[in-house]
């Protein structure tokens, strides 16, 4: 991930171009579901893909699987036993939409803007204030993907869970 973060930093600086090509994003959905099946098993939990086809975008595959990674770990770190991830690709006026949802614990809305800042400090009600533990940095990385993407990313709480999202322009969009 250090090397993630420093190759985006050289990127957001135009001291290195990212890469990017017209392709389609259903794809990549597609092996991340076969890639994560075993965790759901494994971890007990139910999972509900709905992947449009033809999601054609401008973009690089690397980045934006590691984008798609973390929303998917998190959503699996956060969801019970049990519990359902429902991960969805569409396109919707002129753009391709990513939406992971997982049930589980609410984001706290103090903390909802500071979660896709890096090693952003979090305490529990409770917990001894000398005690802090961090939540990384793999959604500072989303967003820094995302936007060079040109796209826009976020999260909402639901009424039983949460769900983390990002879009980015279609492929002909560009043009």
């Amino acid at each position: 991930m250090v090397n993630n973060l420093m190759d985006l930093s050289l990127m957001e600086h135009q001291i290195q171009k990212m890469e990017r090509q017209t392709m389609d994003l259903t794809d990549t959905m597609e092996y991340i579901q076969v890639k994560y099946q075993a965790l759901f098993k494994q971890s007990h939990i139910k999972d509900q893909f709905s992947l449009e086809e033809d999601c054609k975008i401008c973009g690089n595959a690397y980045y934006l699987e590691q984008a798609i990674d973390n929303y998917m770990m998190n959503a699996l770190s956060h969801t019970v036993q049990g519990g359902v991830i429902q991960v969805s690709l569409y396109r919707e006026d002129g753009w391709v939409w990513v939406s992971v949802y997982n049930q589980g614990e609410k984001i706290e809305d103090s903390v909802m803007e500071k979660i896709w800042q890096g090693y952003v400090i979090k305490r529990s009600k409770g917990e001894d204030p000398l005690e802090q533990r961090h939540m990384g940095i793999g959604l500072y990385l989303v967003r820094r993907i995302i936007r060079l993407h040109g796209g826009e990313y976020g999260v909402e709480n639901q009424e039983k869970g949460v769900r983390f999202w990002f879009k980015i322009p279609e492929a002909d969009r560009l043009l």
